[in-house]
């Protein structure tokens, strides 16, 4: 089988599936590659003895066609995101595809090997952008008296803390390579966390060309993801995200217009994060 070597990682950009009639041929599945330098790749699959839906199609092979995203296509990296989100879901339904956007999740595994090459693929020029919105669960506000709870719960909370700084490590690398190109970061967090208070998090607002930008949730009428999650008393009727937040934006770029066009600002639901004051 044909490996891709991590530094050459095929991002998908579009894809085709279709379905043909099997005729002579000995595979069920073929896959193609599209690389962007004009080269394909041709996989074929068969079914496995114990694949008792893929009986039903006997008669039938599927074609799937993937097409590498392209130098010039401005790329928005979600790290530390879902598979399907807010702005995934905007993504999808726009037919122009002036834009790509690639998720790093949690199965990716952004401090492994494979996590590291999947950004540097995707950071490749000033009209690319990083978005980063690790778990703020270490330094929620609500945990400061979690603490106390048990030992065990600070030591859970303390290692949730432990895991944001270590994304941290890997985003600051990729920081780095933003500042060369003069691409562009965003990175959310409650207003209250306390990770804004680390002096890793100060050096980086107060050393780089940044602006932060500060909304309440309930004021763009966001929504608790998680029903089990406590929600402070509100004046108004139903589930109302009170969180307040702060959204930083390193370093300027055509990104920003680009989003602008696609996604609306009290669209961007936060990620992972426990509610706040307002």
């Amino acid at each position: 089988m044909k490996i891709i070597p991590l530094d050459d990682m095929f991002i998908t950009h579009q894809y085709q599936l279709k379905h043909e009639t099997r005729k002579d041929r000995d595979w069920d599945i073929k896959m193609v590659l599209h690389r962007k330098n004009g080269s394909s790749l041709v996989y074929h699959f068969k079914q496995s003895m114990s694949d008792f839906i893929g009986q039903f199609l006997s008669d039938t092979v599927i074609c799937l066609d993937l097409y590498e995203m392209k130098d010039e296509t401005p790329c928005l990296l979600l790290m530390c995101a879902g598979v399907q989100g807010i702005l995934t879901k905007v993504h999808k339904m726009d037919r122009f595809k002036l834009m790509h956007v690639v998720t790093i999740t949690e199965d990716d595994n952004l401090m492994s090997n494979f996590g590291r090459a999947k950004w540097r693929r995707c950071i490749r020029s000033a009209s690319d952008c990083v978005f980063f919105a690790g778990p703020c669960t270490g330094g929620s506000p609500w945990n400061r008296l979690n603490k106390n709870v048990s030992e065990a719960t600070a030591h859970n909370i303390r290692m949730k803390a432990f895991l944001y700084w270590e994304l941290w490590e890997e985003f600051s690398l990729c920081l780095q390579r933003v500042h060369v190109l003069y691409a562009m970061a965003l990175l959310e967090l409650p207003r209250g966390c306390d990770y804004w208070n680390d002096e890793r998090m100060k050096f980086m607002v107060n050393d780089t060309e940044s602006t932060v930008h500060e909304f309440d949730g309930c004021m763009y009428g966001l929504k608790l993801h998680n029903s089990k999650m406590p929600e402070l008393p509100s004046r108004n009727h139903g589930e109302s995200y009170r969180g307040r937040y702060h959204f930083l934006i390193c370093i300027r770029s055509v990104m920003a217009h680009i989003l602008m066009d696609h996604v609306q600002v009290e669209r961007l639901v936060p990620h992972n994060c426990i509610p706040t004051k307002s």
